[in-house]
């Protein structure tokens, strides 16, 4: 489960930009 720990970073990172 790398992707969805991956996905949920890139989600946040997202939502801080």
């Amino acid at each position: 489960m790398k992707t969805q720990n991956h996905a949920l970073i890139l989600s946040m990172g997202r939502i801080a930009v």
